[in-house]
């Protein structure tokens, strides 16, 4: 764990040589005089004068969005990644410095800017410093041309010579003739912002310097070092982060800032073998520590139960390293702020921590104090996810759009003394689940269940649907279960119609060839059994032939009327047999209607093929008495549904979504409880008929949602 440094003679500050990985924030006068080096598996210099008066205009409406007696606010570059190495300049000197792995176009601009600033006005003259430089691999005399880039005769003829130098004069050109409008910059306090930092280079008190910058209202540069311990290749590395121009996340970010050496104490390298070793033991041990923890919290929340309880897929943003939700927590972050808003949160962060320690003893380090920050916040959340009540509950509201943050702020109240002074106190675990309760209730304020619809209230009806299912879910006897929040938002459960929403007397054929061919499937399914995806190959695996598969359709359909046709015969005439006959007549131009879908279309008898479609599904709508219900779009008739149970053409009939249920419940699949017992008719006091979803099926239903629901909601 030991670090050491070497001073590069032409810098004048030192250039690191630590084993591992390592960040930190470092403002812009600290670069002065380092030297960086471009390698040959980049491109040259490409940004054009647009992105340059960005960076400037960034700057400048940050200087006008702080009070001038705010200290500590400060601008974040996003990262450079950098990693100390020597090279032979165009001088033909040995260099010590940095190879840029990452972030050579904003470093060039932001050199470009510095000497538009000195060349401007004179007066910045007081803020001239020895401005960092820049080599190129492959582009020689780029050095000499950013040096005397402030010489217009020089900067013209020579822009010529390399495609890197015709940019570079295009954006410095713009960034001069910017700086000249005084109206609308202020080239002054610009150069403040960026170069006073407050720390004078050759002070020896690292503290106070510490101090100072921290007190500075500058721009900073997220520092990202490459360790001598990284295995990989500059170019991996650089590919790895170009990918898709994929940047450093905050989380990457921050794990490098909680690790890095000088969190854990200092090795004294005058000191005897053992006691060094000690030193060295010591703060490998706590490292280890936070990186065991960080593993178990990422991996906690891999785990796609916990994930969707949170929220999951309905954030904002993706991550890749779920801990970065805990940091985005903590920090208050939307997708309005700037990309690294919670890594600049959590450097404050250990800066107030460093200060705190300086002023009490303290047996944390600051590290250790913001990383138990974290744990505490995530093992409340664990906290909800363990306890039955609070998971289901908590996760409805968020489901419902109620954010983390929010909920937290639950469990704490605001008391005020008898002096007139204010303390928190957090609240019990009943008194918590009290106000979770109330919340609850919030989301139903102004519902009345007789009343809203499908067309009016489709969120409240949503709400409602959810809330019904996951109290059932409680309740259950099987006090084990949980709500799989998980399921529910990757498989998109959503309010639909239990019967087709199809106006009475509409004869509604699907139009698209698809969806009429997955409705003839459909109705040949629950009446034959016939189905495509018990189509196999000689090997037992699943036909994906298509033709195949419709053959095989057909051909069981077939012989399943020929089998029942041939029963019925020998039956005795009754009302059962008239039935099964009028049944088989409905297969029959159900058969016949596959194999016209089966001809290709310009072969296939239109007219013909319609004029059947029409006529099957009128009979249709009579044998399941879609008709029945009067108020389809009331709550009665609505229910948590997935497309494939629904089915996208929406004109399945209640039978038809009862067999898709059934079939996936057998297998498995997750259906929401309340879904599965509305379509066993579980809730209908009076069952005479199972293809058909009534008025009194409906009434029921809703009565039973009603008392299911009556702690949450409002009073009529």
């Amino acid at each position: 764990m030991e670090s050491s440094q070497s001073n590069c003679p032409s810098c004048t500050v030192p250039i690191s040589t630590s084993a591992d990985n390592s960040i930190s924030l470092r403002n812009i006068r600290s670069l002065g005089g380092l030297r960086f080096y471009i390698p040959d598996y980049q491109r040259g210099y490409r940004w054009t004068s647009t992105q340059g008066l960005q960076m400037l205009d960034d700057f400048n409406e940050f200087i006008k969005s702080i009070s001038r007696n705010d200290d500590g606010t400060f601008y974040c570059l996003q990262p450079v990644v950098v990693k100390p190495c020597t090279w032979t300049d165009s001088d033909g000197n040995q260099v010590s410095g940095y190879e840029v792995i990452d972030g050579q176009q904003r470093l060039t601009t932001l050199y470009l800017l510095l000497k538009a600033l000195f060349d401007v006005d004179e007066r910045n003259d007081k803020f001239r410093y020895p401005i960092f430089e820049i080599d190129y691999q492959t582009r020689a005399g780029s050095r000499e041309f950013l040096k005397k880039i402030t010489d217009e005769q020089y900067r013209d003829v020579h822009a010529r010579d390399c495609i890197d130098f015709y940019h570079m004069r295009l954006v410095y050109n713009a960034l001069r003739s910017a700086l000249n409008d005084r109206d609308k910059y202020d080239d002054q306090r610009l150069a403040t912002f960026i170069l006073d930092s407050k720390i004078d280079l050759d002070e020896d008190d690292y503290d106070e310097q510490e101090e100072a910058r921290d007190l500075a209202n500058n721009a900073r540069v997220i520092w990202y070092e490459i360790g001598q311990a990284e295995r990989a290749t500059s170019e991996g590395i650089f590919t790895r982060l170009n990918i898709g121009k994929i940047p450093l996340t905050n989380a990457e970010l921050i794990k490098a800032m909680f690790l890095k050496d000088s969190n854990f104490g200092v090795v004294d390298s005058a000191a005897k073998d053992d006691v060094r070793h000690a030193q060295e033991l010591g703060i490998d041990l706590r490292q280890h520590q936070i990186a065991e923890e960080w593993n178990q919290i990422e991996q906690r929340l891999q785990d796609d139960a916990f994930w969707y309880f949170l929220g999951g897929n309905e954030w904002p943003k993706e991550y890749d390293t779920r801990i970065e939700l805990i940091f985005d927590l903590m920090e208050g972050w939307t997708k309005e702020v700037e990309a690294y808003h919670t890594f600049n949160g959590f450097q404050r962060r250990l800066i107030h921590a460093s200060k705190r320690k300086g002023k009490k003893a303290t047996r944390q380090r600051p590290a250790e104090s913001v990383w138990k920050q974290v744990k505490d916040y995530f093992r409340e959340l664990e906290y909800w996810y363990h306890d039955r009540i609070l998971f289901h509950l908590i996760g409805y509201l968020i489901a419902c759009g109620q954010t983390i943050p929010f909920i937290k702020s639950l469990a704490v109240e605001t008391v005020t003394q008898e002096d007139g002074t204010t303390q928190e106190r957090r609240l019990n675990k009943d008194e918590f689940l009290h106000a979770i309760k109330a919340q609850v209730r919030e989301q139903l304020k102004g519902v009345d269940l007789s009343q809203i619809s499908y067309t009016s209230n489709d969120n409240k009806i949503k709400n409602v649907l959810l809330l019904f299912n996951i109290l059932s879910v409680i309740e259950n006897e099987r006090s084990d279960i949980k709500f799989p929040f998980d399921r529910y938002k990757q498989e998109g459960w959503d309010r639909e119609h239990v019967a087709s929403q199809t106006d009475k007397d509409r004869q509604e054929v699907p139009r698209d060839s698809r969806e009429r061919e997955a409705w003839i499937n459909d109705m040949l399914y629950y009446f034959t059994g016939a189905r495509a995806k018990d189509c196999r190959k000689e090997g037992g695996e699943v036909e994906t032939d298509e033709a195949l598969r419709n053959q095989f359709v057909l051909d069981g359909s077939q012989l399943y009327l020929e089998r029942q046709s041939a029963e019925i015969e020998s039956l005795e005439d009754s009302p059962e047999k008239d039935a099964r006959r009028r049944q088989l007549r409905l297969i029959s131009i159900l058969i016949e209607a596959k194999r016209l879908s089966m001809i290709d279309a310009k072969k296939r008898d239109r007219d013909q093929y319609d004029q059947l479609l029409a006529q099957v599904f009128r009979e249709m709508r009579v044998y399941f008495a879609d008709d029945r219900l009067d108020n389809k779009d009331g709550l009665g008739n609505m229910a948590l549904l997935n497309d494939w149970i629904n089915r996208s053409y929406g004109n399945a009939f209640f039978a038809i979504k009862r067999m898709y249920i059934q079939d996936h419940d057998a297998a498995g699949v997750f259906i929401p409880l309340a879904t599965k017992n509305l379509f066993m008719k579980y809730y209908s006091k009076h069952v005479d008929n199972m293809l058909t979803w009534t008025n009194n099926d409906a009434r029921d239903y809703l009565a039973a949602i009603q008392a299911k629901l009556i702690p949450f909601l409002p009073q009529q």
